[in-house]
């Protein structure tokens, strides 16, 4: 965590050193996770999971900050979000039952980017993005004691449309990490909880707007 602040601190000051032209907003967006389910591990055959065909539209909205780099046409974007994950899932019981269900996941994500802008309205960026899980939200009955892996490291690549103030972007964001979320199954009377891991690492695509000031 302590190296992640330092690198983000460095960043501003080179781009601050090099009297960069600055420019800020605030954006909002939607955000589609399509990963599904990589991975479950379940000790007993009591219960399969599996990837689910429901809900997995979430949001995202924050602010950002853009140096303009006498650097081969560059620019350097620094974001902070907040966003909204959801994956859906389908609980296959023993006795033939499927219960669908939704992982929800809020977290806070520190996007670094470096782009460059082309014919004058359109443009390229790609760059890693931080992200720091903060809650988890399991909308399956008799769970408990959920968890998620607190910090990730993905990557972000994506093309947009700068008209005038407004901006226009479409991200896809893949995982570098591992993610897993753990969580309790409660069973019936007399019988013993289940511990479920799910590798539900992001991978999704994102559609937002921007204002520059």
């Amino acid at each position: 965590m302590k190296k992640i602040v330092l690198l983000i601190a460095i960043v501003f000051a080179i781009a601050a050193s090099s009297q960069a032209q600055i420019e800020y907003g605030v954006k909002f967006g939607l955000n589609y996770n399509f990963s599904g389910v990589d991975k479950v591990e379940v000790p007993t055959s009591i219960t399969d999971i599996t990837k689910g065909t429901g809900d997995r539209a979430g949001l995202h909205f924050g602010g950002f900050v853009r140096f303009k780099v006498p650097l081969l046409g560059l620019y350097l974007q620094p974001e902070l979000l907040y966003t909204r994950l959801n994956t859906s899932y389908v609980q296959k019981a023993a006795n033939g039952t499927n219960e669908d269900f939704k992982i929800g996941v809020n977290r806070i994500d520190i996007p670094v980017l470096f782009g460059r802008k082309m014919l004058g309205f359109t443009h390229i960026h790609a760059g890693p993005v931080f992200s720091f899980n903060t809650n988890e939200m399991i909308s399956l009955a008799n769970t408990h004691d959920a968890s998620t892996t607190k910090m990730n490291l993905g990557l972000h690549v994506g093309v947009g449309l700068d008209l005038g103030h407004l901006i226009i972007d479409a991200r896809y964001e893949t995982a570098l990490n591992k993610t897993v979320t753990e969580f309790l199954l409660g069973q019936a009377i007399g019988g013993t909880d289940q511990q479920i891991q799910i590798d539900n690492r992001p991978s999704m695509i994102l559609i937002s707007a921007a204002y520059k000031f």
